[in-house]
């Protein structure tokens, strides 16, 4: 997959104008401003990571124990 450019944002905003993107929003996913949100590309890359797991063999735990009821 390539990365995301802003003008790929810019293309696909055109194509889909039900919602209007400011750009400085476009930017903010391409190279984000705040430090704590990641970036577009970076989160794409997490998601081709989890898509490459086997998630049958994560060994996911079983059905949780009921918690206790309170009395009535």
């Amino acid at each position: 997959m390539r990365r995301v450019t802003r003008d790929s944002l810019r293309r696909m905003v055109e194509e889909l104008p039900s919602v209007a993107w400011p750009e400085a929003e476009l930017d903010g996913l391409i190279a984000p401003q705040f430090g704590v949100i990641t970036g577009f590309p970076e989160f794409l890359t997490e998601v081709e990571a989890v898509c490459r797991l086997d998630l049958g063999a994560t060994g996911l735990p079983g059905r949780l124990p009921d918690k206790p009821k309170r009395g009535l």
